[in-house]
């Protein structure tokens, strides 16, 4: 009976426990949110299998563990938000899989080690937060391939190096690549290890 649901919004509901093995028998589900609940444990890999969804919203949990890599098989994903949970690990390569993604929001996790390579690969993104993790390393160049982001905010990580010369073509004196971020409205690099 519930086979053919696209949408499933179960937001705010007070939800406690996992989020359910049955939710990856729901092939035709387009939205996912289970937002603003008391949802534990780790985000199930087989997520992975709902090829058709276009958002998939589970932030403000208590989910822990890794991004599963599964998640790069969502190809038609449009908005990805994990924000405000215990996620820790790496950001996963396969993650550049999804090219049709426009927001990508991993805000106030305690996600470690580089933003990878591959996210260069997601063209149309116009919202990008990776802030109040562990991240580090340098802010790739690849970014400013990135020409329809409206927001970026890595703030609040441990990225280091020149981060500002990565910056400078955007007010005035900050790297070449992210000058061709045209569309870019909001810009927060702050709280970093940067020079």
């Amino acid at each position: 009976m519930f086979f053919k649901l696209k949408y499933l919004n179960l937001s705010n509901n007070y939800l406690i426990g996992s989020l359910p093995s049955f939710l990856s028998n729901l092939t035709r589900l387009k939205v996912l949110d289970v937002s603003y609940n008391q949802l534990t444990g780790n985000l199930p890999s087989s997520l992975g299998g709902l090829t058709q969804l276009r958002v998939l919203d589970v932030s403000y949990n208590e989910l822990t563990s890794k991004l599963p890599s599964s998640l790069g098989d969502l190809s038609q994903l449009q908005m990805l938000d994990v924000s405000y949970n215990e996620l820790t690990g790496n950001l996963p390569s396969p993650l550049g899989n999804l090219t049709r993604l426009q927001v990508l929001d991993v805000f106030y996790n305690e996600l470690t080690g580089n933003l990878p390579s591959s996210l260069g690969n997601i063209t149309q993104l116009q919202l990008l937060d990776v802030s109040y993790n562990g991240l580090t390393g340098k802010l790739p160049s690849y970014l400013g391939n990135l020409i329809q982001l409206h927001v970026l905010d890595v703030s609040y990580n441990e990225f280091s190096g020149s981060i500002l010369l990565e910056l400078r073509n955007l007010i005035g004196n900050l790297p070449s690549s992210l000058s061709n971020l045209t569309q870019l409205q909001a810009l927060d690099v702050s709280h970093n290890n940067s020079q």
